[in-house]
């Protein structure tokens, strides 16, 4: 038994959450429920099955458009490089060739963060598993000697955060790579200390973002091996599954500081609004993306595009990559936090779980 159990019905304050009968301490489920999922366990009844199946497919949909959209956009590009390939001019230009392979990456990556995601639901479908972090096993009220075996769902359940997650860091240099780096203001006087300070994190972004990458990968990847050494499971326990899902939430904040630190960047020159040094005060705003709203929704932006089709183009495009950044962050920290510290919400744990992996999937 671990931590992370609620212990023998009797001390429930709602034994078997209303929908069993308790019995030696261990829940008798009424039929449709279950304590057993893929993400936890309790020796309870909190876990509706048809209510899980319906998040677990709407989240295997959702894998689906990914991975097919994804294969498209890969074929369409390498056919359109076979019947119209680079000039010489352009194979000679780092950029253009850059910005190439970057797309062809991250849509590879997205189409195998898919696939991993279709491959880790798929046992919820089965129904045939035992909790990731726990030794329980409510079936025999015995620790099983199978935790300590290679658990293929551990893997695709590490390898999914990091895939999209690090990932994301892709998606901001290709926005980055749109900025002329070598003309963003760092002089502290003219732009002010914190447009400064901004254009100098991104020119260092551009330099240094695979490092994020591999951090992520080895902060997912050291949980899943220590789960499945011998003895993992014990050691692991419930510590492992908050770390992880606490993770999944507030690592998307630096991929998102960046990206609202990039886009703020890109509004500005796509509507030619200088910075100056009277802006340090919105500094929060900018990294929190509060600040965007002016000029993508607001007053200003009805101005500013009215009339103009290009710019009301570029405005439609960085209205989807501010909505995607906000929705995924904001909402993955929330549910994340509450996943962790709130018991109502641990007692719906296929629910919340499969939610914050769809609006993770939004960060791509």
């Amino acid at each position: 038994m671990t931590v992370c159990d609620y212990g023998p019905c009797e001390i429930q304050p709602v034994p078997c959450s209303g929908n069993g009968i308790c019995a030696n301490g261990t829940c008798i489920c009424d039929p449709g429920f279950r304590g057993n999922g893929l993400y936890f366990v309790y020796r309870d009844c909190q876990i509706h099955s048809n209510t899980a199946l319906i998040f677990t497919s709407m989240t295997i949909v959702f894998a689906t458009i990914a991975l097919l959209l994804s294969l498209t956009v890969i074929f369409t590009k390498c056919n359109n490089q076979v019947k119209n390939p680079l000039s010489p001019k352009q194979k000679k230009n780092p950029r253009v060739v850059k910005v190439q392979k970057l797309v062809f990456f991250i849509y590879s990556r997205t189409a195998l963060a898919a696939i991993v995601s279709i491959l880790l639901e798929s046992a919820i479908l089965e129904g045939d598993f035992s909790s990731i972090y726990s030794e329980y096993d409510e079936t025999v009220g015995t620790t099983s000697k199978e935790s300590d075996k290679f658990r293929s769902d551990v893997l695709y359940l590490s390898l999914f955060p990091w895939l999209i997650l690090g990932g994301t860091f892709y998606v901001i240099e290709w926005v980055v790579l749109v900025l002329p780096l070598q003309f963003l203001d760092t002089n502290r006087k003219s732009g002010g200390f914190a447009n400064a300070t901004k254009n100098s994190a991104l020119k260092w972004f551009a330099t240094n973002y695979k490092f994020f990458d591999l951090l992520y990968f080895v902060h997912f990847g050291w949980l899943s091996i220590l789960r499945m050494v011998p003895g993992g499971a014990s050691l692991c326990s419930c510590w492992c599954q908050s770390v992880r899902e606490m993770s999944v939430g507030w690592l998307c904040l630096p991929p998102f500081f960046f990206m609202n630190a990039a886009l703020s960047t890109l509004i500005k020159m796509v509507f030619k609004v200088k910075e100056s040094s009277n802006d340090n005060s919105n500094i929060i705003l900018v990294l929190f993306g509060i600040d965007h709203f002016q000029y993508l929704y607001g007053e200003k932006s009805l101005k500013l595009i009215n009339g103009d089709l290009k710019i009301r183009s570029h405005t439609l495009k960085l209205k989807l990559l501010h909505g995607a950044s906000m929705i995924a962050a904001y909402g993955a920290i929330i549910i994340c936090t509450l996943n962790a510290f709130s018991r109502p919400i641990k007692e719906r744990p296929e629910i919340f779980v499969e939610l914050t992996m769809v609006l993770v999937s939004f960060s791509i």
